[in-house]
């Protein structure tokens, strides 16, 4: 007899990132705290959800056989086999859910979403769940669409304002997503083993390389700051984003063009998983993200690690962030302001002690991991169930 899901999980999403990350984060404590009984599907094996139990995941692909799909498939498809791939995967799916038959169907909608999926699953009769993480990415949420589901959760108060533009609703609420310690032995943190020295200046810029995120921003900002102050590093962590081939390109040849005293302090780490090293390590965070940001998990990680974070004033952030407080909020396209904080905070261990210390308690008392997935599953239990 096939097994009978509470809620299943649709993750359409192709990249790897905070909101990723946070869908794995409130399926694994539905999974150990309560009695859920929980399925996700997926268009291929992901590493973020490595850690939850193997027999709830279910990947849909094009050939079962093929171990991994890498995001770079679906995204450099020509549009016609795309369009086919589409289709099989949502054959595949609507098998899948015959099989499972669950109660509720949340969309983790991040950036592919399967407007004629939604309908089909509605007109089955499915409990439909929209997750909203940023308008910037899914703007073709009209509201027609959003009208199909029986609730729609967004991780900001930014988000839900722009969404009720679109479909003023009392079935659209906000529920903040957290972000867990990383685990690991901070003994084993040694700057010598990544080429650094006690006495650098750490300037972490975490996220994938994308006009979004705002890295070249931080590359600008790099370039005359670390000219002028010989121990300042920038440690960019995260890989391009391969749909964004030109800001690839932009971003070498901005590298390149570099003198070698400079070019040598700012570190390309990749996609790495000890990315909780460099937050240990790091002395401040920078995230300049342009308009169309979801929630800003960076801005949490930061405080998880008791660190200063500038931001953008943008999206979330400044519901997370009281500016001079526990954290700042600037203007990203105003570099010298940036520059400003950037050198104060490099002037003063007190004001990054002060600061770091605010923003962990902000963190520890607002965006616990467990206590945001714990609010956001009785919303859903609540509404739905």
């Amino acid at each position: 007899m096939a097994t009978k899901i509470d809620i299943l999980y649709i993750e359409q999403s192709t990249r790897h990132g905070g909101a990723e990350f946070a869908l794995a984060d409130l399926i694994a404590y539905q999974e150990t705290d309560t009695d859920l009984i929980l399925g996700i599907c997926s268009w291929y094996p992901k590493p973020w959800f490595e850690n939850l139990k193997s027999e709830s995941v279910y990947t849909i692909a094009l050939n079962s056989k093929i171990k991994f799909w890498m995001p770079e498939f679906w995204t450099s498809l020509v549009r016609g086999l795309s369009r086919l791939s589409q289709t099989i995967y949502k054959n595949q799916l609507k098998k899948k859910l015959t099989e499972l038959s669950p109660r509720i169907i949340v969309f983790n909608c991040i950036y592919n979403f399967n407007e004629e999926l939604l309908r089909e699953v509605k007109q089955a009769g499915y409990k439909v769940v929209l997750i909203v993480h940023a308008l910037e990415w899914q703007n073709h949420l009209n509201a027609v669409i959003l009208s199909l589901a029986d609730l729609i959760i967004t991780v900001s108060d930014a988000v839900k304002g722009e969404l009720m533009k679109t479909l003023p609703s009392d079935k659209i609420h906000t529920r903040y997503i957290g972000a867990k310690r990383i685990e690991f032995d901070f003994q084993d943190v040694t700057r010598s083993d990544y080429g650094l020295q006690n006495e650098d200046f750490i300037i972490l810029v975490p996220g994938a390389i994308s006009k979004q995120k705002g890295q070249l921003r931080a590359l600008s900002l790099a370039s005359d700051l670390l000219f002028k102050n010989d121990h300042m590093v920038f440690a960019f962590v995260g890989g391009f984003d391969k749909s964004e081939h030109e800001t690839e390109v932009a971003f070498k040849l901005q590298i390149a063009q570099l003198s070698s005293k400079v070019k040598d302090r700012i570190k390309l780490l990749g996609f790495t998983k000890d990315i909780g090293r460099w937050y240990a390590m790091a002395d401040m965070v920078l995230n300049l993200s342009k308009p169309g940001e979801s929630f800003g998990r960076i801005v949490i990680e930061a405080g998880i690690f008791n660190k200063p974070v500038i931001a953008s004033h943008l999206g979330a952030s400044p519901e997370i962030i009281t500016h001079n407080i526990n954290g700042f909020l600037v203007n990203p396209e105003e570099l010298g302001e940036v520059d400003e904080i950037i050198k104060k905070l490099y002037g003063s261990s007190r004001l990054r002690k002060d600061i770091g210390r605010a923003a962990g308690d902000n963190v520890r008392e607002n965006f616990d991991s467990n206590e945001c997935a714990c609010s956001l599953t009785k919303l859903i239990c609540e509404k739905i169930l």
